[in-house]
């Protein structure tokens, strides 16, 4: 017993796993309440509706950028972390190319919104108006996770969310009877500006890091481009998911969207676990492959070790989702909260498969196959649109919930077979 528990304690990767994950779940803890909070102040109705469908759409675009800035990223820095010239070279250029050209998206997305709100005056696109600079500082945050994650500094990367928390709360609590649900969104704004000025301090003042114009040389991020840009069409595809969802749930009873999301939300503290863990392991296999000690056997043994937790946190969840949905959503109507009770369930079912396929993702991306995710990706939009149709012809908005299974089944068999394939013609 005391030789298991000392093997235990040497295990590299699952004590920075254990650390990371209560950093995580602490700074997460107010962010994780901010859509119960929404739940009590908010009651279900079609202006709601408006807000999370607006909402989705721009995590939609954040997300497809955000994910491919962050986790590409690693690679390309750990290869130059112990070179403080071309480091900071490498993270001025990317820094200023992201800003400038997200700030322009910005711009025009507001633009148009603006323009589309006052020729409808659907209160939807008043929502995306206000929403659009979160895509900003969602993205150049993201890349500050990179930085930080790629230098071992995970735990001082995942504090941030605490802070943007406490704004977003502070914004809701003192002007929602002035701007009522709008106030959601302007707290997300100055929420994602807090958590911008969070990064960059620790980056720049505590790290050194110098982020300079003059520093940048545009010509260094080609190949970065090149597999970003596999990695963003490929998180087009499967970002899109949930905002399929939306769409065909606008179709259904009115509520059906806040439904879906209230399901949604609740297993986000599992997201935040298994997210704590990917950025361990990305950085972890990163460095493996550029010392060529990557392997598949050690990739098909982490796959059994996530399904196997997942499967625990299903059956833990199963037999408490009455008391998760009554404790956090007492306002909603009873009907309603057996409607989120089932699919939380259901989507944890979703999580089992979605959590093992992201594994094969993290390999993906360390050995710079981001390629390989567009066709899973592609196949699983495919499958998202006619399941969703089919089932919620049957279901209602469970069959949404029930679709996403047969998504998350399909993308881990595709994703992995197409790794495994791809794998045996890799000269490490």
């Amino acid at each position: 017993m005391k030789n298991k528990i000392l093997k235990i304690t040497e295990n590299v990767l699952l004590i920075k796993t254990i650390k990371l994950s209560l950093v995580s779940l602490f700074s997460n803890l107010l962010g994780f309440f901010i859509p119960v909070y929404i739940a009590f102040e908010y009651n279900i109705s079609k202006e709601t509706d408006s807000f999370f469908l607006s909402y989705n759409i721009i995590l939609f675009i954040g997300v497809v950028f955000s994910g491919a800035v962050r986790s590409v990223s690693i690679p390309y820095l750990q290869e130059r972390i112990g070179d403080s010239f071309k480091f900071n070279q490498f993270v001025s250029s990317v820094y200023y190319i992201t800003f400038i050209f997200f700030l322009v998206l910005s711009i025009v997305l507001s633009a148009i919104s603006y323009v589309i709100y006052l020729d409808t005056d659907n209160v939807l696109y008043w929502y995306l108006f206000l929403s659009t600079p979160i895509i900003l500082f969602t993205v150049i945050n993201s890349f500050s996770y990179g930085i930080l994650n790629s230098m071992g500094q995970f735990n001082v990367a995942e504090m941030s969310p605490f802070s943007r928390a406490i704004v977003i709360f502070g914004m809701i609590f003192m002007f929602k009877g002035t701007f009522g649900i709008s106030a959601v969104i302007i707290g997300y704004n100055l929420g994602e500006f807090a958590k911008f000025f969070h990064l960059y301090y620790v980056i720049v003042r505590i790290n050194k890091i110098k982020i300079s114009l003059i520093n940048t040389k545009f010509s260094l991020l080609k190949e970065f481009l090149i597999e970003g840009s596999s990695q963003i069409l490929a998180t087009v595809i499967s970002a899109s998911s949930p905002l399929i969802d939306r769409f065909v749930a606008s179709f259904l009873l009115m509520g059906s969207i806040s439904l879906l999301d209230y399901g949604d939300k609740i297993f986000v503290v599992f997201n935040v676990l298994l997210n704590a863990f990917l950025s361990i392991l990305l950085s972890q296999w990163s460095k493996d492959v550029i010392s060529q000690k990557f392997s598949l056997k050690e990739m098909n043994r982490v796959i059994v070790l996530i399904f196997g937790i997942s499967i625990f946190l299903f059956v833990c969840v199963y037999f408490s989702r009455d008391l998760i949905v009554n404790v956090l959503y007492p306002k909603v109507s009873v009907s309603n909260r057996v409607s989120i009770g089932m699919i939380l369930i259901i989507n944890m079912v979703g999580f089992v498969f979605n959590s093992m396929s992201q594994i094969v993702n993290r390999a993906m991306i360390a050995l710079k196959s981001t390629n390989l995710m567009i066709k899973t990706s592609l196949i699983k939009s495919i499958f998202n649109i006619i399941l969703d149709i089919i089932f919620a012809n049957y279901w209602g908005v469970l069959g949404i919930a029930y679709a996403n299974i047969g998504v998350n089944l399909v993308g881990l068999s595709v994703n992995y077979t197409l790794f495994y394939r791809k794998f045996k013609y890799i000269k490490l």
